[in-house]
């Protein structure tokens, strides 16, 4: 390739920047006005309401802290008292998410201010009893010393309830109030009648009262009755031997129930936390437990709280494909940019469209605005005019075809180039015909 088409072709690049400069920066301008108003990004740091140290809450809290670390994230735990504290540090803003236990929501409020994400275990209602004094349902626990939980607590709040419905309270029954530890010292030492707890089946207090002779454990004959009454309760059954084989522990099979705790978010948690933290969630929980089939939790499943609908839409279709090939914050970057997609596209199409025509048009002036002057020397043509004005004219004319050999202009268009050319000499051979010969000189 030649320099002088080189020349024309770097030409002819320079001209195209020009003329897509401004619609790019217009497009560029409402791009960044646009991400101004997009949902900001989701907070690196997360406050987790969880329980008791040595509890299941706080275990699964510490799972859930060491997962969402490799994530970049800071996971701060709040130890509480239970699920009642729990929900009222949710219902003040105070932490993000927390495990609460079923049924001890208030609802419609706590509906509105707060989602459920998922039920992720199941926490049976045990209720152990000196054997001496054993009964086989609770409104026969009347008159007795009853152990129900710490202030705080979700065991304490169910045990009520169950009271209750069997027509017993402070009145009728010493009601104590004590964690689950002091609960258990308190029972084996004979300074309890009967002690409710509600955990998960793998604790040592669990297998220290079932080993314990002179401890029995209540079963629910009746729990059709209570799960009709109760929705938030489901019936489940402790087999002989679950907890301890070897021992055989407990030696027959019992009849509990269960409350499904809840991993529960306040409204305003960013919804690009929520399939992170389900994922986290089946990472902790889908193995199961004594009374969870795999991978049956975490489930939309009992829940007595709302589900927000992101993570419905979670547990029913699973991660995004942007979550399951991108990391959490690279997913996230982008499925908040991705709004921005369709007026990105309402903007670019007007400007592809407008573009060839102005750079045609650019390219064309650069030619046509040298016909205007060759259209005024062409009027002059069918006038009578003097020699020196003729001569005036010729010499634009030749000026002109030495500015015209400086104009680059794409390859493309010389055809247009070359045509004013010889419009150009067309012209200046018809002024030149007109000027008067010279003595000596030939007739042309």
């Amino acid at each position: 390739m030649s320099q002088s088409n080189k020349t024309v072709e770097a030409s002819g690049r320079k001209e195209w920047l020009k003329v897509w400069a401004i619609p790019l920066a217009i497009v560029a301008l409402g791009f960044v006005f646009a991400i101004a108003g997009i949902d900001p990004p989701p907070p690196d740091t997360l406050r987790f309401a969880n329980g008791r140290p040595g509890g299941a809450y706080h275990g699964a809290a510490v799972q859930y802290r060491e997962i969402l670390a490799k994530q970049g994230f800071k996971v701060e735990l709040v130890e509480t008292a239970g699920s009642m504290e729990n929900l009222e540090l949710l219902r003040r803003g105070e932490v993000d998410i927390a495990f609460v236990q079923g049924g001890t929501a208030k609802l419609p409020a706590d509906g509105d201010s707060m989602q459920a994400l998922a039920s992720v275990f199941f926490e049976p209602l045990w209720i152990f009893q000196r054997s001496s004094e054993a009964v086989d349902q609770l409104r026969k626990l009347e008159g007795r010393r009853l152990v129900i939980g710490d202030s705080g607590s979700g065991t304490l709040e169910l045990a009520l309830q169950l009271l209750e419905a069997n027509g017993i309270d402070s009145q009728r029954a010493e009601l104590i109030e004590a964690a689950s530890q002091e609960a258990v010292a308190l029972l084996l030492a004979d300074e309890a009648d009967a002690a409710f707890l509600v955990t998960t089946g793998g604790s040592r207090a669990l297998r220290q009262l079932l080993a314990s002779p002179d401890i029995s454990l209540m079963s629910f004959d009746r729990h059709l009755a209570y799960t009709n009454r109760f929705r938030f309760l489901s019936p489940v059954v402790l087999g002989q031997g679950a907890v301890d084989l070897a021992a055989d522990l407990p030696a027959q099979d019992h009849t509990l129930l269960a409350s499904a705790t809840q991993l529960v978010a306040g409204r305003d948690l960013h919804h690009a936390l929520v399939p992170l933290l389900l994922e986290t969630a089946l990472q902790v929980h889908s193995d199961g437990q004594t009374f969870e089939e795999e991978r049956q939790l975490p489930t939309a499943d009992f829940t007595d709280l709302p589900m927000g609908k992101d993570a419905t839409h979670y547990l029913e279709y699973g991660p995004s494909f942007l979550h399951s090939y991108l990391g959490f914050w690279a997913a996230s970057t982008v499925d908040r940019l991705k709004i921005l997609l369709l007026p990105l596209i309402t903007l670019l199409i007007p400007v592809f469209k407008a573009a060839p025509p102005i750079y045609r048009w650019r390219i064309r002036s650069r030619i046509y605005r040298w016909y205007e002057d060759l259209k005024l020397v062409d009027d002059v043509l069918a006038q009578e005019v003097a020699p020196q004005t003729l001569a005036q004219h010729i010499h634009r004319l030749k000026k002109m075809e030495n500015e015209l050999t400086e104009i680059q202009v794409p390859l493309s268009y010389m055809d247009e180039f070359y045509r004013l050319r010889v419009h150009i000499q067309l012209i200046l051979a018809k002024l030149e015909g007109r000027l008067p010969e010279k003595p000596g000189q030939s007739p042309k």
